[in-house]
C-alpha cells in the first residue's frame, strides 16, 4: 500500500505537541511495516532525519501553508495533484487537515476541538477556518484517531460522526520528560509547573474550561489555577 501523509508539522527544532505526536508515532508505524510505502508530504524544506526508514520518501508540496488562505490552497489544489499523481491510496493526516478535493480514503487525527469550546486568543480567521472546516473533515475521513475518551465523545455528538469510527490513542510523556518538569504544588487550585525546556508556541493567559493558564515565554513558570 501507497500512504500519504501529512507532515506539514515535522520540522527540525521545532516541534509542537501535535508534531511530536507525529514524529513519534511515524517513527514506529514506517519501522514497523516496511511491507508499505510512505510519502511524507512537507510545504517546506526538510530534515533528512524525519525519513525514518527505506520505505519512506520525502517530497515538497508548495506552497508553504501557514495561514488559512494557504491551507486551502495546500489541501483543496496542491495536495489532490499530487495524490493523483503518485497513486496514492490512503492519507494519514496526523494533524486533522483533510483534502476534501480528494477521493482517497482518508485517516484524520484530531487531538481535540478546543476552538470549538473556547477562543484561545486564537485569531479570528484561523478559528473561523476551524469551525468551520474540521466538521467537514471529520465526516470525510474514513476513521478519525484522537487521544482521549473525551475527546472521542466531544467529536462524535458535536459532529455528528458515529462513534465506532473513532479510536483512542493515548498521548505518552517523552523520554526527557522528568528532567524538563518539576512539580512544586499539587494542589488543584494552585499548581505550579516549573519547566527549563523554551517553549514553541506562546501560551498567554489560555483558558479551558474552568482551567486558566498563565506565563510567557520568557519566563520558567506556569501557573495553573481553577
Amino acid at each position: 500500500m501507497r500512504i500519504a501523509v501529512n507532515t506539514r508539522l515535522l520540522q527540525k527544532d521545532k516541534l509542537d505537541g501535535i508534531g511530536v505526536f507525529t514524529c513519534e508515532t511515524l517513527k514506529r508505524i514506517t519501522r514497523a511495516h516496511p511491507e508499505h510505502e510512505f510519502i511524507f508530504l512537507f510545504d517546506r524544506p526538510f530534515d533528512k532525519d524525519f525519513i525514518f526508514s527505506k520505505n519512506v520518501t520525502g517530497l515538497v508540496v508548495e506552497p508553504q501553508a501557514r495561514h488559512p488562505f494557504l491551507f486551502y490552497l495546500w489541501f483543496e489544489w496542491s495536495l489532490p495533484k499530487v495524490l493523483k499523481k503518485h497513486k496514492v491510496d490512503l492519507l494519514l493526516s496526523p494533524d486533522g487537515y483533510l483534502s476534501l478535493s480528494s477521493d482517497i480514503p482518508s485517516l484524520a487525527v484530531m487531538h481535540d476541538l478546543n476552538f470549538e469550546h473556547e477562543k484561545y486568543g486564537m485569531p479570528w480567521l484561523i478559528q473561523t477556518y476551524y469551525r468551520f472546516f474540521f466538521p467537514r473533515f471529520a465526516r470525510k475521513a474514513k476513521r478519525i484517531v484522537t487521544v482521549s475518551t473525551f475527546s472521542k465523545n466531544d467529536i462524535a455528538t458535536r459532529y455528528h460522526v458515529a462513534s465506532d469510527t473513532i479510536d483512542v490513542v493515548y498521548n505518552a510523556a517523552t523520554a526527557d520528560f522528568n528532567t524538563q518538569y518539576s512539580i512544586s504544588n499539587r494542589t488543584l487550585t494552585s499548581l505550579t509547573v516549573d519547566y527549563f525546556a523554551s517553549a514553541v508556541q506562546t501560551v498567554n493567559a489560555l483558558n479551558y474550561f474552568n482551567l486558566t493558564i498563565s506565563g510567557t515565554r520568557t519566563t520558567n513558570s506556569v501557573t495553573l489555577a481553577s
